[in-house]
C-alpha cells in the first residue's frame, strides 16, 4: 500500500510539473530563429504567427505561415497556411532548448504554381542553393542550427492552383489536397502520398518516391502511380472550351523521373466525348493506351505508344511534339487498318 501511494504521489507531482510547463517556457523566443532557418532552407522569407506549445501531445503550433514567391514571379506569397503543428521531443526542449522536429502539418495551406512560356516552375528555385538569400525582417538567432528530424510532412484539406503568367488559359484548381510525406530529409529518397479533388470534376490520386532533392525541384528523380477518375476536361480547365473539345476521362498510369527524361504509360478511358465544336456526344467510350517520353529541358517528347480503341474498331497513333511559346507542334502518325464503320458511327 505504501508503495502505492508513494507511485500516486510521484505521478501526482509529475502532473502538476508538466501542466506548469507550458508557464515557464516561452516557445516565441524560438519564433525568430525559426523563420531565420527556415527561409534559408526554402531560399525564400519565411514568417510564421504566435507559437504555442502543448504538453500533453508534444506539438508546438503556429498560427500562420507564410512562404514568400521567387521575385522573377511577383510578390504573392508562393504558400499561405492557417496553422503549422510540428510534433517535438520535449525533454531536449525542455532541459536544453534543443528543437528536434518529428513531424510537421500544414493545415488548409493556399499554394500557387506558375509556369512561364518558356516552361520555368515557380517551384523550381524552392530550397536550391543557388537561390539569392531571402531578405527577412528578423535577423538570425546566434547558436547552433536547429534540428530538423522529420519522419512525417502533412498537408491537409490544402487547395492547389495552377497557372501561366501570360493569363492564358483556365487555371487548373485542387481542393481538398491532402500530401504525406514520410522520413523527410533533402538526401534521401522520401515515400509520399497525394489525393485531391479537381474543381469542375475529378479525383487524383498519386503515390509513390520521389528524392534526394535538386537545385531545380523539377529535376528531382521521381516514380509514381498515378489514377485519375471521373475528369471533367472542360469544367477542370484542363482544355480550353474554344477548342470544342470535350468529355469525360479517367486515366491509370506510371511516370518517372531520373531529373533530366521524364517517361509515362497507362490507360486513358474518355466518354461522352466531343472533337469538334458543335458535335454530340459520343455513345461509345474511347480507350488509349499510351507510352510517352519527355525531355524537361527542351520541353519536347515523343509518343512511342498510342493505341486507340472504339469498341472493336482500332488504331495506332505515335510521333513527336515540340513547344513554340504557348503553342505545341506535333507530328504524328495515325494508322488504322479494317475499322468497322458500325464501331466508328
Amino acid at each position: 500500500m505504501k508503495l502505492i501511494r508513494v507511485i500516486g504521489i510521484v505521478v501526482l507531482a509529475l502532473l502538476v510539473v508538466i501542466v506548469a510547463i507550458p508557464f515557464f517556457i516561452d516557445v516565441n523566443q524560438f519564433r525568430p530563429r525559426l523563420e531565420s532557418e527556415l527561409s534559408t532552407a526554402l531560399g525564400r522569407p519565411v514568417t510564421v504567427g504566435n507559437l504555442k506549445l502543448s504538453i500533453w501531445n508534444g506539438t508546438v503550433a503556429a498560427d500562420d505561415l507564410s512562404i514568400g514567391d521567387d521575385p522573377a514571379f511577383g510578390k504573392a506569397p508562393f504558400l499561405q497556411a492557417k496553422s503549422l503543428g510540428a510534433g517535438v521531443e520535449l525533454l531536449p526542449l525542455i532541459t536544453s532548448r534543443k528543437v528536434n522536429v518529428t513531424a510537421i502539418t500544414i493545415d488548409q495551406p493556399q499554394i500557387l504554381l506558375l509556369q512561364t512560356p518558356e516552361g520555368k516552375w515557380n517551384y523550381a528555385t524552392l530550397g536550391s542553393k543557388s537561390a539569392p538569400p531571402p531578405q527577412t525582417s528578423t535577423p538570425q538567432a546566434a547558436g547552433a542550427p536547429i534540428d530538423l528530424s522529420v519522419k512525417l510532412v502533412r498537408i491537409t484539406n490544402g487547395r492547389l492552383t495552377v497557372a501561366h503568367t501570360s493569363g492564358h488559359g483556365k487555371p487548373i484548381i485542387l481542393d481538398k489536397v491532402n500530401i504525406e510525406l514520410k522520413d523527410f530529409s533533402p538526401t534521401s529518397v522520401m515515400p509520399f502520398t497525394m489525393t485531391a479533388a479537381l474543381n469542375g470534376g475529378g479525383e487524383i490520386k498519386l503515390d509513390g518516391k520521389a528524392g534526394p532533392l535538386q537545385d531545380d525541384a523539377e529535376r528531382t528523380p521521381l516514380n509514381a502511380s498515378l489514377k485519375i477518375t471521373h475528369l471533367d476536361l472542360v469544367a477542370s480547365g484542363v482544355v480550353d472550351p474554344a477548342t470544342g473539345i470535350a468529355g469525360i476521362a479517367s486515366v491509370d498510369g506510371a511516370a518517372e523521373s531520373d531529373g533530366k527524361d521524364f517517361s509515362a504509360k497507362g490507360s486513358v478511358k474518355a466518354e461522352q466525348m466531343k472533337l469538334v465544336k458543335g458535335a454530340s456526344p459520343a455513345t461509345r467510350p474511347l480507350e488509349f493506351d499510351f507510352a510517352v517520353r519527355h525531355n524537361l529541358a527542351t520541353r519536347a517528347g515523343s509518343l512511342t505508344q498510342g493505341d486507340a480503341h472504339i469498341g472493336k474498331a482500332k488504331a495506332s497513333l505515335t510521333g513527336t511534339y515540340a513547344p513554340h511559346g504557348e503553342s505545341v507542334t506535333l507530328k504524328a502518325n495515325l494508322v488504322g487498318d479494317a475499322m468497322a464503320l458500325q464501331e466508328l458511327e
